[in-house]
């Protein structure tokens, strides 16, 4: 957060000073969890006080934000956004395909909001099982490419969705992308230990 020199602020208090721009610490706690997150305000040349605008409140809640997502176990606005690029997307092209609002990621980026605990495990799934991901591009009205579509073996990693069991041997999966009334993906059938389980999406 830089300032030009020459377009400081007045400060406002005593009408003589100008207002620098600065960056310290605060030791922040959440659930138990302590971290020394960013800090962000002003500080007037002549009479010392430290002043925090409404562009400094937004950042302070942003680094805050970042810190109990982490704590929460969900993905940061920076790997969030490192997903998106992955998949060759624009932020309105993420949200009709994943959902959320049409200014859900840039919310979701730039920490301003947290993504729901289910938005956070379709991420990670979709960026796990490319087959989950061809799947929700078509289902959103993008087209597919025919090198997506072709039939191939999917391990589906369950830690990803917080599944503990470990899958032991999975079968060939099966792909029908149809019209899109008609769509239908079948992604496998999983043996896990003690049972097996069918796993769809429809």
């Amino acid at each position: 957060m830089t300032t030009d020199k020459k377009t400081l602020p007045t400060c406002p208090l005593c009408e003589q000073g100008v207002l620098d721009e600065h960056e310290s610490s605060k030791l922040a706690e959440y659930k138990g969890v302590k971290r020394t997150v960013p800090l962000y305000f002003s500080c007037c040349s002549v009479c010392g006080t430290e002043q925090a605008n409404a562009r400094h409140l937004r950042a302070n809640k942003r680094a805050m934000q970042a810190f109990k997502k982490e704590v929460d176990g969900l993905l940061t606005g920076a790997q969030i956004r490192q997903i998106r690029e992955s998949f060759e997307l624009t932020q309105a092209d993420a949200a009709q395909v994943f959902g959320g609002g049409p200014v859900a990621f840039s919310k979701y980026e730039s920490e301003d909001v947290a993504q729901s605990e289910g938005m956070d495990k379709l991420l990670r799934v979709a960026q796990a099982v490319p087959a989950a991901f061809t799947w929700l591009k078509q289902h959103a009205g993008f087209a597919a490419d025919q090198a997506e579509l072709s039939k191939e073996s999917v391990v589906l990693p369950l830690a990803a969705v917080g599944v503990k069991q470990c899958a032991q041997r999975q079968k060939f999966a099966d792909f029908q992308l149809q019209t899109p009334m008609r769509e239908q993906l079948v992604i496998s059938t999983a043996y896990f230990t003690g049972a097996a389980q069918s796993q769809w999406v429809h």
